[in-house]
């Protein structure tokens, strides 16, 4: 689906921090350019408010690192980060989709046009949708997350927070490198960069990065058969271009394509209501032992994803003055998915014996998005101030086909279960934002902060369930259903006909169905603001106290029902967040010590709940929470003792509660008021820790060792109480050990490493899911190590 030409060339440019960590060896100054965003002290600098600061300058609650720091930990993709992150988390939706969470504010939901609790950004451009961050960032420089409300100086605004990656820059010199890892499972991948000037003024960089093997899934009904393989293709190209001294513009692409083996379930037990409907094999059917790679999955059916994403962008820096620039960020992105998901855990007769898969899930869409931003920064005095614009236009197209023969799905006695049902949405986004930010210089020690964001977004789209295969099982049942209801005057609409149109039961007000689908709107508009105070003592101690208030727009998600109430939008979510926090810098540098104390108020949350579908059953839905709270405290230890051992200790404790009254099913299917439950997907506790020692051999060699230990205590995935509860769906707490050990050169020209991870193979739980019929959940990666090569040249 081809994006609608635009002509807007107002409004934009992003609005994303940047973060710079040190060059710690010869190998970061040889990818990057020498930096000279690097304090006296060898502290942190960042661009969070649009300008270079110490991180210890900054009123904010920021966790940094720089490609060098990923690369050792272990950090591949986004998932990782929540190893160096305190407070971030990570899960997947139903279908296999990205659920990033920061202090237990996160968006659970499979839609690909869903706006995400926490932005993604990827050289300053928001991505289009998170299901792109699959494929792992490489190449790059540094990567920023902040927590709390972003949007003031952000070009998508989130209530959760925002995960910056920053790509490497091509370089005034020629340089080179690669990385090549190889790890248990046959697990291979090569990385490369070549970078230099063209010119005086042209400068470019290309990187590519393939991935190959992995499969670590083992298959319960057929032991030699394998899941799990990875192949992944990235290529990006940047190039810098300063035609004056006051010009600067950047362009970059980055394609990727994604082959990979979608993750199989693990059944866990039959809970179905039509015990007598049930295939013998099915009743028989044991549940999955409490191993990481044991799982199951139809063989006849497609595992393999094929995703392609494609991101480019022009950014423009104009100085008009001494201190002060006006910056243009366009980019255009285009995402296509076709992502299965085999989600019953078990292979063999259909539950209610027929021919075909128990649960076959194939999410296909399409999604082509435009962004334009744009802003002026300079000083006037003790004021600094940044004003600008946003502008995004999204055409997203999606569907949700199933192939399922569970035995909840004949609800007319006498006519044949259907098999095939699709959800299906075509939906077109806009949304325009206005923004400033203003920094003013009270005193030599405090500064006053002040931030505010317009947005106005609009939704449209048609949604529509029906027969994908268009045998006329679904309609013939929709066609009946309806009927009786017109003869009892309990229905007045006409009776959608059978086959591949769009069936519905019972339409909601304002909603419309017809042959092509239900027209659902959603037009929303919105307020932002932030106001904080820093107070920096003469020793370096930097105290912090801010109020900011953040939204996240509606969602119109894709979703298979028989009627179009069922449609309905979850409304935008807002939350106000109050934060204290200080950044202590100790022992002349060697020791930095972070703490903040935060209160969320939380309206209209979004999240997923059950409702019990006239004929599709329990169903997953998106609604919105009246009232919930998050309160929290964190804090944040480096150290660095002795030359050559560095220490790193972190830890979140959350307490999270739904303070109004909400009624709903939980995935349990017990029904009850859910006020005073937690908060699903959060853990109470979150700690983690790293420890490197590194010394000096003879002729020009160091040696290295070190690990991490990250633990998470128990969390449950939906709502919990004790007049409705909901055991079966709570995860135990867990801790993984990663270890590692290297040498290389003392200058950085190449580094080996030996790792390992998740070394006592600790078995985890990382989600669970109910269907109609069973439960199912996905487990956490089991024990893996191997080497990584990193040269440069």
């Amino acid at each position: 689906m081809a994006l609608k030409a635009r002509t807007v060339l107002f409004l934009g440019a992003a609005a994303v921090a940047l973060v710079q960590a040190p060059a710690a060896n010869a190998q970061e100054q040889q990818q990057n350019e020498p930096a000279d965003n690097q304090t006296s002290d060898n502290l942190i600098v960042v661009t969070a408010q649009k300008r270079e600061q110490s991180i210890n300058d900054v009123g904010l609650s920021i966790t940094a690192a720089s490609a060098e720091t990923l690369q050792e930990r272990g950090i591949i993709e986004t998932a990782d980060l929540a190893k160096i992150v305190p407070g971030l988390s990570f899960t997947e939706a139903s279908g296999g989709q990205p659920v990033y969470t920061i202090r237990g504010v996160g968006l659970f939901d499979i839609g690909l046009a869903s706006a995400p609790a926490v932005a993604i950004y990827s050289d300053q451009v928001p991505l289009a949708t998170p299901n792109m961050t699959t494929l792992p960032p490489f190449d790059i420089e540094r990567v920023e997350v902040l927590k709390g409300p972003q949007g003031t100086l952000f070009g998508a605004s989130s209530t959760g927070g925002a995960i910056n990656y920053i790509a490497a820059k091509p370089t005034s010199f020629v340089t080179a490198g690669f990385d090549a890892t190889y790890e248990r499972f046959d697990h291979t991948i090569l990385s490369g960069y070549v970078s230099g000037p063209i010119s005086d003024e042209l400068r470019a960089r290309f990187a590519a990065r393939v991935e190959r093997g992995g499969a670590w899934q083992y298959s319960l009904s057929r032991p030699d058969d394998r899941l799990g393989a990875q192949r992944n293709v990235q290529v990006r190209g940047i190039v810098d271009w300063a035609p004056t001294d006051t010009v600067a513009l950047e362009m970059g692409v980055t394609y990727g394509n994604e082959q990979s083996d979608t993750q199989a379930r693990q059944f866990i037990e039959n809970i179905s209501p039509n015990q007598a409907a049930l295939a013998p094999a099915f009743v028989a059917l044991d549940p999955a032992p409490d191993d990481s790679r044991a799982a199951d999955w139809n063989p006849d059916k497609r595992q393999r994803a094929d995703d392609h994403s494609l991101i480019s962008y022009l950014r423009a820096d104009i100085d008009i003055a001494p201190g002060t620039t006006i910056t243009s960020l366009t980019s255009y992105q285009d995402f296509d998915q076709s992502k299965p998901s085999d989600q019953a855990g078990f292979v063999g007769p259909s539950l209610a014996g027929a021919a075909g898969p128990a649960f076959y899930a194939l999410s296909v869409g399409e999604v082509n998005n435009f962004n334009q931003e744009l802003r002026i920064a300079g000083d006037i005095g003790d004021l600094t101030y940044t004003i600008g614009g946003t502008y995004d236009h999204k055409d997203v197209v999606e569907a949700t086909l199933l192939d399922t023969s569970l035995t909840i799905n004949q609800p007319v006695p006498f006519v044949p279960p259907y098999r095939y049902v699709a959800g299906s949405i075509d939906q077109t986004i806009e949304e325009y934002g206005v923004f400033g930010s203003f920094d003013y210089q009270l005193t030599d020690n405090i500064v006053a902060h002040a931030g505010v964001r317009y947005t106005n977004s609009s939704r449209s789209s048609i949604n529509c369930t029906y027969d994908y295969f268009g045998d006329g099982v679904l309609g013939n049942v929709s066609a009946a259903l309806q009927t009786v209801f017109q003869m009892f005057g309990l229905k007045n609409t006409p009776v959608v006909a059978p086959g591949t149109q769009c069936v519905s039961l019972t339409p909601a007000p304002d909603l419309t169905p017809d042959l092509d689908g239900t027209l659902v709107e959603l037009d929303e508009d919105n307020v932002s603001w932030k106001l904080g105070l820093d107070y920096k003592t003469d020793g370096g101690t930097l105290f912090y106290a801010s109020a900011n208030r953040g939204y996240k727009a509606g969602i119109i998600s894709v979703f298979t029902a028989a009627s179009t109430a069922d449609f309905i939008p979850a409304t935008q979510e807002r939350l106000d967040a109050f934060e204290l926090g200080f950044k202590a810098p100790l022992a002349n540098g060697a020791v930095q010590l972070n703490g903040a104390a935060f209160y969320y108020i939380y309206d209209d949350k979004q999240l997923r709940t059950v409702v019990v579908d006239p004929v599709f059953g329990p169903q997953n839905r998106l609604v919105n929470i009246p009232e919930s709270t998050v309160f929290g405290l964190e804090a944040d230890l480096q150290a660095e003792p002795v030359p050559g051992l560095s220490l790193a200790l972190s830890g979140t404790y959350l307490d999270t509660e739904v303070t109004e009254s909400f009624l709903s099913f939980n995935f349990q299917q017990n029904f009850g008021d859910f006020e005073g439950s937690e908060l699903p997907y959060t853990s109470k506790w979150q700690i983690s820790s790293d420890i490197e020692y590194e010394w000096d051999l003879n002729d020009g060699l160091l040696a290295f060792v070190g690990g991490g230990y990250n633990y998470r205590s128990k969390q449950n995935a939906t709502f919990d109480t004790p007049s409705a509860p909901a055991p079966a769906y709570e995860f135990p707490g867990y801790g993984l050990l990663d270890l590692r050990a290297g040498i290389g050169s003392s200058d950085g020209d190449w580094r080996l490493t030996a790792f390992g991870k998740n070394v006592t193979d600790e078995f985890y739980i990382t989600s669970k899911y109910e269907y109609a019929d069973y439960r199912t959940r996905t487990t956490g990666m089991t024990a893996t190590y191997g080497v990584r090569l990193s040269v440069n040249y």
